[in-house]
């Protein structure tokens, strides 16, 4: 589902039965908003082109916990 150009370095599934699903996607992006926009992008791809996945969304697309790791300045 990836192209060459979206940086994807690595994808994790963490299933929670009765919850959905937390996809991991690690990948190389410049700012942090466009690393967010690009795992959106390819999560909602994966779900419009992967069968079946009937009923399934993207829910939101973030990354967490950057301050405890003296990250938080990488927001843009």
């Amino acid at each position: 589902m990836a192209h060459p150009d979206d940086g994807v370095e690595h994808v994790v599934i963490h299933p929670h039965p009765g919850h959905g699903v937390t996809v991991g996607v690690y990948l190389l992006a410049d700012h942090l908003r466009s690393a967010e926009e690009t795992a959106a992008r390819l999560c909602r791809r994966a779900v419009a082109e992967i069968g079946p996945l009937p009923g399934w969304q993207v829910g939101r697309s973030e990354v967490p916990l950057l301050a405890p790791y003296g990250l938080d300045g990488l927001i843009d």
